[in-house]
């Protein structure tokens, strides 16, 4: 019997929890070589529609945060550098406490 709509979502859902922490690393490890540079800040805006997209709310909106941050100053002040570091670490966190259950789509009915 095949997986039915909902057991499948929830399959990758479970996926992109592992997806997630792939890209953030990736995206950490650009970022330390080069700073906000295009590789890292196409990383990132990949990270933030993935989990847009699969739900996952909160790390969406940190991510978006972070853009937001990186793309408007740079993180080029000693500053904004702590807050990106800060807001780094909160989403690697997250990203590392997310579960298939925290995404909306969890339950969705079809």
């Amino acid at each position: 019997m095949p997986d039915t709509p909902l057991q499948q979502l929830r399959a990758l859902l479970v996926k992109h929890c592992t997806t997630l922490q792939g890209q953030m690393a990736e995206f950490e490890t650009a970022y330390r070589r080069a700073g906000p540079d295009e590789a890292a800040m196409a990383i990132l805006h990949s990270l933030k529609g993935n989990s847009g997209t699969m739900g996952f709310a909160d790390i969406h909106e940190r991510v978006t945060a972070l853009e937001s941050l990186l793309r408007d100053n740079g993180a080029s002040p000693d500053s904004d550098a702590i807050a990106a570091d800060v807001r780094i670490a909160e989403i690697r966190t997250a990203i590392a406490a997310a579960r298939p259950e925290q995404s909306r789509h969890y339950n969705l009915q079809f």
